[in-house]
């Protein structure tokens, strides 16, 4: 995979450069550094008819078997080779009622049990080569319910809620190499840490609304929800060290919330040729982790930190128009605003971000996108169904900063995102014939802020335009 030894990008080019340092040529001897995926999805689907329920079983596994991460940053003269496996059980049961009365209902419980080693073997141009191995185990139960009630034949309520429970414990060592020890380890050098945590979280949610529909063609609705994670993991001896100094914990305290306002409205115009959707929503977001550092007497304690509080509103319009029995027009878009409404107290949190600043904007998202796709479908004389799309989507250009070296203000990306997809074919029983061609305008354009002006310029940009034929035959 391209884009872990990036010089610069410029032009439309991405420019990779072969590593020269000793410990990468150890892994890899002609200094390009690679990386291999390979990852396999089981999934079980099951229903069964109860009579007064529909119950539906679904459960799968996920192991990432092979997943490196092996780059070389060369802004800072680092060259990390990780593996990175992973696997992921989840089992979920729901039911859902299928009476005809004004009440319904749904209920159900899922269960993760997750597995993510983490053997990381870093050269650090000033520290020297060390490793880290780690093992995160996630257990998360979940048991959730929701009630309809339709109060009369145009307004119905509903409400629900959902308990989740999680249990992670984190295991990492980490150690300095000896001469003679392997690239890839293990490393047989000082033992600087030898740590096993375990964390617990647990967190009940809701969701409220109502619903009104004055007739069989629109729908107006409103709602509210919330939504919590886990604090931010944090080892005894961190909390021992903060309690210790007397400052307050503002990272494994309280859980990051989101409390979500939408309100609605759905419509079928023009004959029903015309779909129509727009919706505002508020979302109330507290104790967003921000990497920043507690001000103790020996110098900041680096790590994520809660404290800080934002607002983001949005309004979005989806549109679905027939234009004719062969051809479809979809719209998409949203508008997005924010506002930061609490950031932590600075004699606490020494070296904040002053990038983020309260009444100010966050980061990382579009203020404006939009996505439009032409679809076209008929069938011909000689029995194929002929096919076409075109897509189009446009996101605003974005602002990121980086909390290592330049956290004083936003830097924007230097373009919007603009993709055109174009796809055509045929189709008939069995056969499909696909023509299709990505990136149609080979947009090459830097979408993601460079994070380190005054370093190599190592954002991403689109693969190039390509086009590709593909021929499927389905034996189902």
């Amino acid at each position: 995979m391209p884009g872990t030894n990036l010089v610069g990008v410029s032009n439309g080019r991405m420019e990779l450069q072969a590593s020269s340092w000793a410990f990468a040529l150890e892994v890899f001897p002609d200094g390009i550094l690679r990386n291999n995926y390979d990852i396999e999805w089981d999934t079980l689907v099951m229903k069964y008819d109860l009579g007064f329920a529909e119950m539906t079983y679904s459960g799968g596994t996920v192991a990432a078997t092979d997943r490196d991460y092996n780059a070389e940053d060369f802004t800072f003269g680092v060259v990390s080779i990780t593996e990175l496996p992973s696997e992921t059980d989840t089992h979920e049961i729901r039911f859902v009622s299928t009476g005809d009365g004004p009440l319904s209902w749904i209920a159900g419980a899922m269960t993760v049990d997750a597995t993510t080693d983490s053997n990381l073997h870093y050269n650090y141009m000033t520290y020297g080569e060390y490793s880290s191995i780690g093992a995160i185990h996630q257990e998360q139960d979940s048991i959730y319910g929701e009630l309809t009630y339709a109060l009369s034949d145009t307004l119905t309520v509903f409400g629900g809620l959902r308990n989740h429970e999680e249990t992670r414990v984190e295991d990492t060592q980490e150690a300095m190499r000896n001469p003679g020890d392997p690239a890839t380890g293990p490393y047989t050098g000082y033992m600087f840490t030898d740590d096993s945590t375990m964390y617990e979280f647990d967190n009940t949610s809701y969701r409220v609304g109502v619903e009104w529909r004055p007739d069989d063609s629109t729908l107006y609705y409103a709602s509210r929800s919330s939504a919590a994670r886990m604090p931010i993991p944090t080892s005894a001896a961190t909390i021992a060290l903060l309690e210790a100094q007397g400052i307050p914990n503002l990272s494994s305290t309280d859980a990051s919330e989101l409390v979500s306002t939408e309100i609605g409205a759905k419509m079928s115009l023009m004959d029903d040729s015309l779909d129509m959707e727009i919706v505002y929503a508020l979302s109330e977001w507290t104790d967003i982790p921000m990497w920043s550092g507690y001000g103790t007497p020996d110098g900041p304690l680096s790590m994520a930190v809660g404290g800080t509080d934002a607002d983001v509103t949005s309004l979005e319009l989806t549109l679905d128009y027939d234009i004719s029995e062969t051809l479809s027009l979809m719209y998409a878009g949203g508008i997005t605003d924010t506002e930061v409404a609490a950031v932590p107290d600075p004699s606490v949190v020494a070296n904040f971000p002053p990038a983020i600043q309260v009444g100010g904007e966050l980061y990382g998202y579009s203020p404006t996108t939009h996505s439009i796709t032409l679809d076209y479908s008929d069938d011909m004389d000689n029995g194929w169904e002929a096919y076409g799309s075109v897509d189009y989507a446009y996101r605003e250009r974005m602002e990121g900063f980086s909390s290592v070296v330049y956290r004083d203000q936003y830097i924007p990306a230097a373009s919007d995102y603009k993709l055109v997809n174009i796809a055509m074919g045929m189709r008939k029983e069995n056969w499909d014939l696909n023509l299709s061609i990505t990136n149609a305008a080979n947009f090459d354009g830097q979408f993601t802020p460079d994070l380190f002006p005054s370093s190599p310029n190592d954002t991403y940009i689109l693969f190039p335009r390509a086009i590709h034929f593909q021929v499927t035959y389905d034996m189902m």
